[in-house]
């Protein structure tokens, strides 16, 4: 018997997947817009000494991706800039990230803002 791609509801199951990456970039956004800094019209989240690693597939493979800075565009455009090839920044699509991965991304702003608030408060 041959097997499908479709799950019980018939659905095809890249689109459940996409529309799993759409629900996080959506969750990332709002997250972005409680919790990151404003500069010149986007909403940016840096990190520094903890970086969020998730698994994505980048450049033709299966690699973990070191997330330097996150970012919503004027264009409502979410934007990962990750430590790149030869110790570059370089801008990537949030699309080549596994579903789930971009929660990793997310705790990561919630606890980087929590820490820096703690911080100050002393």
């Amino acid at each position: 018997m041959k097997q499908s791609n479709r799950n019980e509801l018939n659905i095809p199951v890249h689109d459940i997947l996409e529309k799993i990456k759409r629900s996080e970039q959506c969750e990332l956004k709002n997250t972005l817009y409680k919790y990151g800094v404003q500069r010149r019209g986007e909403y940016v989240m840096q990190f520094k000494d903890v970086y969020p690693l998730v698994g994505a597939y980048f450049a033709s493979e299966p690699r973990e991706l070191i997330i330097d800075s996150v970012r919503v565009s004027r264009q409502n455009n979410v934007i990962l800039t990750i430590h790149g090839f030869n110790s570059r920044l370089m801008d990537v699509d949030p699309d080549c990230l596994y579903a789930g991965e971009m929660e990793k991304i997310i705790s990561m702003v919630e606890y980087k803002w929590r820490q820096e608030h703690r911080t100050l408060k002393k």
